[in-house]
């Protein structure tokens, strides 16, 4: 009986082959525009979600202004003054920045700076291939490069250990890490240790003070709601800064669509 069928479907397509093209290449375009959506709906969902901490991390903003450029003297605050913040870390992007990058041999230009500390690397569950320390920053003179980075400044030569002055600033490349992924919101080539003041990249002027002004991430306990953290902040956050009237959490997986 299926045999049968097939035979007379097959007999109707060759009967009226102009109709059946059209058919067939309406189908077969009509799954694949289907497919190519569902594809492109799906990588544009998974951003940020690499790290298995997605769902506990989120950004300071400031929910007056609606902005994530914050004085970077909170970082100290987060992490003295709220227990349940299992980590935290500033984070200041540098995409478009284009850096004269020297070595004892050569010079070149690299794009996308980023300074941050240690514990970046954890909450985003980095993936550091290779360090001379325990923790990927061994000091605060440390930079980090990502592997295709360090291919381009020291071609096969092992960067480890080796000094790199990225524009104004001496360092000494302490870790090689992965690429970011494509599905990260985060991205450069040149990480550098932001507990050296001197590797802030950004500064503001308010209150008749010059102060340096970074994004901040936290990592939270797994147990505690965000909201609760988020009206704890607010309840104290005039007397540690003064520009900053009211604090959101921004869940990471809101970011890059919201």
């Amino acid at each position: 009986m299926l045999l049968k069928n097939l035979r007379i479907s097959l007999r109707n397509l060759l009967r009226n082959k102009l109709f059946s093209a059209i058919g067939i290449f309406g189908f077969a375009s009509g799954f694949s525009i289907c497919l190519i959506i569902g594809l492109y709906v799906y990588s544009e969902l998974a951003v940020d979600k690499y790290s298995g901490n997605y769902n506990r991390i989120f950004r300071l903003v400031d929910a007056k202004n609606n902005k994530s450029d914050l004085d970077y003297r909170l970082h100290d605050v987060l992490k003295e003054k709220y227990p349940v913040i299992e980590k935290t870390c500033p984070l200041e992007i540098q995409n478009s920045m284009n850096a004269d990058v020297y070595t004892d041999n050569s010079s070149i230009y690299i794009q996308g700076l980023i300074t941050t500390t240690n514990d970046f690397f954890e909450i985003f569950a980095i993936d550091v291939r290779e360090s001379i320390s325990q923790k990927p920053f061994a000091d605060s003179n440390s930079s980090i490069l990502t592997k295709s980075a360090a291919k381009k400044i020291f071609g096969d030569r092992n960067p480890l250990g080796k000094r790199l002055k990225v524009s104004h600033m001496e360092t000494t490349v302490s870790a090689i890490i992965a690429d970011f992924p494509a599905n990260s919101s985060i991205d450069g080539n040149i990480l550098l240790n932001s507990e050296n003041s001197g590797y802030r990249l950004n500064s503001n002027f308010a209150n008749d003070e010059i102060f340096n002004t970074t994004t901040h991430y936290i990592l939270l306990n797994n147990a505690y709601e965000h909201s609760e953290l988020e009206k704890s902040i607010n309840e104290t956050i005039a007397s540690y800064n003064k520009q900053v009237k009211e604090i959101a959490l921004q869940p990471l997986s809101d970011i890059y669509l919201k």
